[in-house]
């Protein structure tokens, strides 16, 4: 069974659970978001959630709990991304294993959301299940460097702070508002003026290491 559970300074979500269930959610999540390229549209959210599958892998290699933390943003963002790769899943030619696949992921989000109830307030609850409910989609070519400045910012709060910004971090993320657009604009006209890839501009704060992180 996979676990999740608040980290002790709200800066995250700590996902545990025994070799087995680690490995079969790592496959299916793998499955569900395809091969690098296979939806380039997408590439940048496959990316985030590929980097979460090596850091499962590698708790599974590492002595003691087999646990991984998670940035609280940065785990909103994988809830509502998946859905888009759930989406392209059904679309595709159907393995005799597609259900089995599909009901890993939805049991990952869905712990995601039950994590949050135990963890928020109702008021603040309420407004963050919205957020990442299964309709919710982020668009084509989606700017993970405004990820990467919402997980900054969201570190650089107080503990205390922390829990009554996450829904207000789960808005963001999903309404891809003015916020976004202007950092989606800096990017490319980055991008434009250096004449190179937008996965290769970097603005704002670098994001810690996980081992930086005081959890």
């Amino acid at each position: 069974m996979i676990r999740m559970k608040d980290t002790l300074n709200h800066a995250g979500v700590n996902i545990s659970g025994d070799a087995a269930d680690l490995e079969q959610l790592c496959e299916a999540l793998e499955q569900i978001v395809g091969e690098e390229g296979e939806a380039p549209a997408y590439e940048s959210i496959r990316v985030r959630v590929a980097d979460l599958v090596r850091r499962l892998r590698g708790s599974l290699q590492a002595a003691g709990e087999m646990a991984v933390n998670v940035c609280w943003p940065e785990a909103l963002f994988l809830s509502v991304a998946l859905n888009r790769f759930i989406k392209l899943y059904y679309a595709k030619e159907k393995r005799p294993d597609w259900e089995r696949m599909l009901a890993r992921v939805r049991k990952f989000q869905e712990e995601l959301v039950a994590c949050l109830r135990r963890t928020l307030p109702d008021a603040a609850y309420k407004p963050a299940s919205v957020a990442l409910g299964s309709s919710v989609f982020l668009e084509q070519e989606y700017m993970t460097h405004y990820l990467d400045e919402l997980n900054v910012r969201f570190l650089e709060l107080k503990p205390e702070k922390r829990l009554e910004n996450i829904p207000v971090m789960a808005k963001r993320i999903v309404e891809q508002g003015e916020e976004y657009r202007k950092c989606k604009h800096a990017v490319l006209e980055a991008a434009r003026m250096y004449k190179c890839p937008v996965d290769e501009i970097r603005i704002g704060a670098e994001m810690p290491a996980p081992e930086q992180i005081i959890w």
